[in-house]
C-alpha cells in the first residue's frame, strides 16, 4: 500500500438539491506544481428520492466499466435515508468499503482520512466575491442568506455543517457559489429601483445563478473558438428544469435573466418566470402568510407566494409534466392532428421559445451587434433540437442561421464537450450545443487558486 505522499491528492465535490445530493471524486497529483494542477474526475454519485422514499443510490466510476462496483438506482431501506446527512453517510460509508480505481495503477477505498479538500456547490454567495474556505463566520453569513434564497441555500448548509465537522482536520471545506461569475455586472443591470428603505442596504438587487455553468461554458467556447476567454462575447443559455439566459462580453458577465433569487426571469419546470408582481396578490389569498417548511432545511419556512411560484409554477404547474422532452412530444402531436388535450403542451412551448428568443434578442443589443456564439447548454440546451431549432429561427433577423441535420444529430455526450449547429460559415455568428459541468467547474477553480492549497493565503 502506497503512502500518503505517494496518494494523489482526492477531492470530494458535494451538490446538494432539493431531493437529492450529487457526489463527484476527484485526484490531482501531489507533485504537481500549482501552475499545472488539473483534477482528474474519477468518480460520480448520487442519492435521490429523499423526499419520496425509498431513496435510490447511483454509483459510477470513471476509470472501470466493472458491474461490481458501478450500478445505477439501487434503492436503499425505506426509513434509513432520510435527509442529506444521511445520503452523505451513506455514500462516505459505501466508498470506505469499496475498492475503487484512483488511477491506472491504483485501486483502493476511499477512507475519510484520504480526503484533502471537500468542495460544496452554494446558489446564493451574496456578499461572496468568489470561492472561499468555509470558516464558521462563514456559515453564519451562508446561514443569514437563507432568507434571501431558503429554496436555495437552506438545503445545502446542513451538509456543510456536517462537513465542517469532518473527523479529518486536515481537510479543507469549500463553498464555490453560483452568483460568483455575476458580480462583474454594472449597476444599471443589477439595481432594482426600490428605495434604500427596502432594499436593507443594497441587498435587495440582481444577483444572478447558474454562474460556475457559465463560467465552464465560457471556457469551452473560447477554446473552441481558439479565442482567449476575455476577447469572448456570447449570449449563454442554461436551459434545464431552471432555465437562465446570460450576456458575456470580454468574458465578463454584463446582464442576466435571473435576479434576487433564481424566480427571475425565463419560466423553469416549477418556477414562473417573469410576472407582473401584483399577480401574486391576485392568485394567492394572504400570499405573505408563512406556511411552508423547506425539505430538508430545520426551521427553515417560506410564505404561499414563494411556495407557488417555484414549486408550483412553470410548465409542469400549466400542464402536470416536469419532463421537457413530454412537453415537445405533445405539443408537436397537436401540431400533427390538432387535439384538444395537447393544445396546452403547444402552448407552453411557444411561451418557453418567445422568453428565450426575447432575452437573447435583448441581450444582443446589450452586446451591440458583436457577438461570437449563440450557445445552448443545461439538459434541455443540450438535448430539445425543436427548441434550439425555433429559437434561432426566432433571431434569424440577427444573423444566427441553424443547420438543421447538424441540430438533429448535435451530441455532447461523447467525446466532443462542443458542437456547432449553426448554418452559416465560421466567420459568421456561432450557434453551439455546449455539455457543461458546473461540478467539474468547481474542481477547475479550485485547482488554479492557491488560497485553496495554502489557507494562509486567503
Amino acid at each position: 500500500m502506497p503512502s500518503d505522499e505517494q496518494l494523489p491528492h482526492i477531492l470530494l465535490g458535494i451538490n446538494a438539491g432539493s431531493s437529492s445530493v450529487k457526489f463527484a471524486l476527484f485526484t490531482v497529483p501531489r507533485e504537481a506544481a500549482p501552475e499545472s494542477r488539473n483534477a482528474t474526475q474519477i468518480l460520480t454519485a448520487e442519492v435521490a428520492g429523499l423526499t419520496s422514499p425509498p431513496a435510490k443510490f447511483t454509483f459510477q466510476s470513471h476509470l472501470t466499466s466493472d458491474s461490481s462496483i458501478n450500478f445505477k438506482k439501487k434503492e436503499l431501506d425505506e426509513g434509513k435515508i432520510n435527509s442529506h446527512e444521511d445520503a452523505f453517510d451513506h455514500f462516505i460509508s459505501h466508498l470506505s468499503s469499496t475498492e475503487i480505481p484512483i488511477s491506472d495503477s491504483l485501486t483502493k477505498s476511499v477512507s475519510t482520512s484520504d480526503i484533502s479538500h471537500i468542495f460544496h456547490r452554494i446558489v446564493h454567495g451574496g456578499p461572496f466575491q468568489s470561492g472561499t474556505h468555509l470558516s464558521k463566520k462563514h456559515i453564519d453569513t451562508l446561514t443569514q442568506l437563507s432568507d434571501l434564497a431558503p429554496l436555495h441555500n437552506a438545503v445545502s448548509l446542513p451538509l456543510v455543517q456536517k462537513t465542517n465537522d469532518f473527523p479529518n482536520p486536515e481537510t479543507s471545506n469549500i463553498a464555490f457559489f453560483d452568483t460568483s461569475f455575476h458580480t462583474t455586472l454594472p449597476a444599471s443591470s443589477s439595481t432594482y429601483l426600490l428605495s434604500k428603505e427596502h432594499t436593507k442596504n443594497n441587498s435587495i438587487r440582481k444577483y444572478g445563478f447558474h454562474g460556475l455553468s457559465y463560467a465552464y461554458t465560457l471556457h469551452l467556447v473560447s477554446q473552441y473558438l481558439d479565442k482567449p476567454e476575455d476577447k469572448c462575447n456570447i449570449i449563454a443559455l442554461h436551459l434545464g428544469s431552471g432555465c437562465s439566459a446570460c450576456a458575456i462580453k470580454d468574458g465578463k458577465s454584463i446582464d442576466t435573466s435571473m435576479g434576487l433569487t433564481p424566480l427571475q426571469g425565463l419560466p423553469g419546470a416549477t418556477r414562473s418566470g417573469d410576472l407582473d408582481p401584483s399577480a401574486v396578490f391576485h392568485m394567492v389569498s394572504k400570499a405573505s402568510n408563512v406556511s411552508y417548511k423547506v425539505a430538508g432545511a430545520e426551521g427553515i419556512t417560506v410564505s404561499v407566494a414563494e411556495k407557488v411560484l417555484n414549486k408550483e409554477s412553470g410548465w409542469k404547474g400549466v400542464t402536470g409534466e416536469s419532463n421537457f422532452a413530454v412537453i415537445v412530444e405533445r405539443a408537436l402531436k397537436y401540431e400533427k392532428e390538432g387535439k384538444e388535450e395537447d393544445e396546452t403542451f403547444k402552448l407552453v412551448l411557444d411561451v418557453v421559445v418567445e422568453r428565450i428568443v426575447g432575452y437573447v434578442a435583448r441581450y444582443y443589443v446589450r452586446l451591440g451587434g458583436k457577438v461570437d456564439a449563440l450557445v445552448f447548454a443545461g439538459g434541455i440546451g443540450e438535448k430539445a433540437d425543436v427548441l434550439r431549432k425555433r429559437v434561432v429561427e426566432g433571431v434569424e433577423c440577427l444573423g444566427f442561421q441553424i443547420d438543421g441535420e447538424k441540430n438533429e444529430e448535435a451530441d455532447v455526450d461523447g467525446d466532443d464537450k462542443v458542437v456547432e449547429i449553426g448554418g452559416g460559415n465560421k466567420d459568421e455568428k456561432r450557434v453551439l450545443v455546449v455539455k457543461t459541468d458546473e461540478t467539474y467547474q468547481m474542481a477547475r477553480e479550485l485547482c488554479s487558486h492557491e488560497k485553496f492549497w495554502n489557507p494562509q493565503d486567503e
